[in-house]
Parts: structure tokens; C-alpha cells; sequence
């Protein structure tokens, strides 16, 4: 599944990989280790 997720770039220039249905402005929670996507946040 991780090959259909698309580059995202967050607020303070970090670049993550997200699912195809994280849209624009969305808030999300990242692995601040890993940099990655882990889920929508609340």
C-alpha cells in the first residue's frame, strides 16, 4: 500500500510520505523519529 502514498510537505518544511486521501491542510500526526505519516489528527 505504501507505493499509492504521495509526497506532503508540513508547515515546518519536513517532507512525508501520506495516503492519497490526506488533502490540503489537513492535520496529521508524524513520527518526529522516522518522519513519517502515522494518522489523521483529531
Amino acid at each position: 500500500a505504501s507505493s499509492s502514498y504521495k509526497p506532503a510537505v508540513l508547515d515546518n518544511g519536513v517532507r512525508v510520505m501520506v495516503p492519497p486521501h490526506i488533502g490540503a491542510g489537513t492535520r496529521i500526526v508524524v513520527d518526529v523519529y522516522e518522519q513519517t505519516y502515522v494518522r489523521r489528527a483529531d
